[in-house]
């Protein structure tokens, strides 16, 4: 049988935890949304304050075009992708040996991020 202090132990125990959880799920949520920059309808939404109709409208419209983006996005791809290489091995050419370090360790970083946000990008549309 329990004891009254041990009861209100248990229960404590079982508030820190369900505190601790509460925390942790909205930590998750914050850092996930932080590391993924908003989609264009959440920027729409921030900017023009979109009621809910509009809102699931827009992203019908944005829905209804996705194909059709992807499609020119992938034909072009490529085209920009050789001019990165050519703006950067360009810029590159203008830096000191330790600024050139210092770019090719910032291109990693954003190259790495762009991946990311391609790969999530492709994931959330399947």
């Amino acid at each position: 049988m329990l004891n009254r202090s041990k009861f209100t132990a248990i229960l404590l125990l079982l508030g820190v935890f369900a505190v601790g959880a509460a925390a942790g799920v909205v930590g998750s949520n914050v850092l996930r949304h932080r590391s993924r920059p908003p989609s264009y309808v959440d920027r729409l939404q921030q900017e023009l304050a979109l009621t809910p109709a509009q809102h699931d409208t827009v992203e019908k419209i944005l829905k209804q075009y996705d194909n059709q983006m992807r499609e020119i996005w992938r034909s072009v791809h490529p085209r920009v992708d050789t001019m990165r290489t050519q703006i950067r091995a360009q810029i590159a050419t203008v830096l000191d040996d330790h600024q050139r370090d210092l770019y090719r360790a910032m291109l990693t970083r954003v190259d790495s991020q762009r991946a990311a946000r391609e790969r999530e990008a492709d994931h959330a549309h399947r």
